[in-house]
């Protein structure tokens, strides 16, 4: 799980170790903790392991100073700059214990967006607590958890069910998606989890009780699922050098956020109090150099092809073949690498290539899709469709994109499509099951889980599913059981 005690809290661990005992079969302390260390554990071990170690002490509106920037200066921008561009949000609440955050993350957009049945809002809640996904799930909370709200807050936008117990109303409730994620072990950003393309991360108060290492770690995972000119927000006990190494620190007033700008100069941005910022949210053109973990891929000018080059004579056409070959390596690279921006101008450079020109599109779509242009991917998309319509990939990839945009009709069509094509491709069936399940349609969605399952069951646990980031065979079949259960 990650989680770090040090020797000032040994006392408590001791104390959670000794109650973790008495619940077992082992009974005594040091026998349970030979076991533990004696043992892989299963998911369902380590949630037993979560439920006593992790902390899940949160409320409405924690850190009221986070919330005015979020509501004044930070969502107002990008709100602004999608109402032409497809009307859609993305945000994830990492460690969101008993979904206080994520319920008051939806309260504001509900505040700040009239039309917002027009919108495509995703707000993504995970925690490795099953007891607080569960809580948060039933939206029910005392009178403990409103002791910092706004005037009205709670009269608004709850309902009271029995003695100093509110429930959160349907519509909010509604607006968030509560799933298992375990931070120090998953795989993100990834389409399977929809941790890519997010345009606001909250992990607050989570990274304290991490090693420097897996701060370091998670902090790049981040950076890489998020949208550029996407925003960190952490608590302000949880400023490190690794986020001051990988991200540009912005300062509201008194307020520090952390945003990805593969373009900006080492330092620091600080917003006056006097006018709202005018943030970029679509990158330049042209990368700078992103700074340290992120080392730009140099390659000698001499290589960097024109398309006046390509067509000369004089120039050999398997030494083309070969730099072009090359330069789409370099792509991938610098993809993997998250560093989208560069991966884009080397693949618009080669992208004529009539040999590459597949590769070429579907690794531009990808790029495209997290960057969060989300209309552009569709299109490149269908643009490889065109150059190969029996590819399944190509069609799971279009309905992923599509259950994005909010056209869940159209994405189940493209993943039948893909189905039909490799009746084996398992991530469609996961993915159908899911979108189902959006749509309410809980018997088509269980039975497309259920093939999901079959599917997996005659894969290694350990197998890595074809495009799916990382994600290993028995990792999705825990994330399937969990939906299921």
């Amino acid at each position: 799980m990650g989680l770090v005690f040090p020797a000032r809290r040994w006392p408590e661990l001791g104390r959670k170790i000794t109650l973790l005992a008495e619940e077992s079969q082992h009974k005594h302390a040091p026998a349970y903790c030979d076991w533990l260390f004696s043992n892989e554990l299963s998911k369902s071990q380590i949630e037993e392991l979560a439920r006593h170690l992790t902390i899940g002490e949160t409320y409405f509106y924690r850190d009221r100073k986070s919330y005015h920037v979020l509501e004044q200066y930070v969502l107002p921008v990008i709100i602004e700059s999608r109402r032409n561009q497809g009307k859609y949000l993305r945000i994830w609440s990492a460690g969101c214990a008993s979904g206080e955050e994520p319920y008051t993350i939806a309260i504001i957009l509900r505040q700040l967006i009239p039309d917002l049945a027009d919108w495509n809002i995703h707000i993504l809640a995970t925690d490795i607590n099953p007891d607080f996904l569960e809580k948060a799930r039933n939206g029910i909370y005392s009178q403990w958890s409103f002791r910092d709200v706004p005037e009205g807050f709670q009269a608004k936008y709850f309902e009271a069910v029995e003695k100093n117990k509110y429930r959160i109303l349907p519509e909010i409730r509604e607006m968030v998606s509560f799933e298992y994620l375990n931070l120090a072990e998953d795989v993100y950003p990834s389409f399977i989890t929809n941790t890519n393309a997010i345009d606001i991360i909250f992990c607050r108060n989570v990274m304290i009780y991490f090693s420097q290492n897996l701060i370091g770690r998670i902090s790049h995972q981040f950076f890489l699922s998020l949208v550029n000119n996407g925003y960190l927000i952490v608590s302000p006990v949880e400023v490190s050098l690794a986020l001051a190494q990988m991200y540009e620190t912005v300062r509201f007033q008194n307020v520090t956020f952390y945003r990805r700008n593969p373009e900006a100069v080492k330092g620091n941005v600080v917003v006056g109090s006097e006018t709202k910022p005018v943030l970029p949210l679509i990158s330049p053109p042209l990368p700078m150099p992103i700074r340290a973990p992120f080392t730009p891929i140099q390659r000698p000018a001499q290589s960097i092809i024109s398309e006046a080059t390509l067509k000369a004579p004089a120039m050999d056409k398997s030494a083309v073949a070969e730099d072009i070959a090359q330069r789409y390596e370099d792509a991938l690279i610098a993809y993997h690498k998250g560093m989208y921006l560069e991966a884009e101008l080397i693949l618009k450079e080669i992208i004529n290539d009539k040999k590459q020109r597949l590769p070429v599109t579907i690794l531009l779509a990808k790029v495209s899709a997290n960057l969060g242009r989300l209309d552009e991917a569709l299109r490149l998309c269908r643009e490889a469709l065109e150059i190969d319509k029996l590819d399944p990939m190509l069609h799971y990839l279009q309905a992923t994109i599509l259950a994005e945009l909010g056209d869940q009709p159209a994405s189940i069509a493209a993943l039948k499509k893909t189905i039909y094509l490799d009746p084996d491709f398992v991530l469609a069936h996961f993915y159908l099951g899911n979108v189902n399940l959006q749509l309410r349609q809980v018997s088509h969605a269980r039975l497309y889980f259920q093939n999901a399952l079959a599917i997996l069951s005659k894969r290694v646990p350990e197998e890595i599913l074809s495009i799916s980031e990382g994600i290993t065979a028995g990792r999705l079949k825990e994330i399937i059981e969990t939906i299921q259960e």
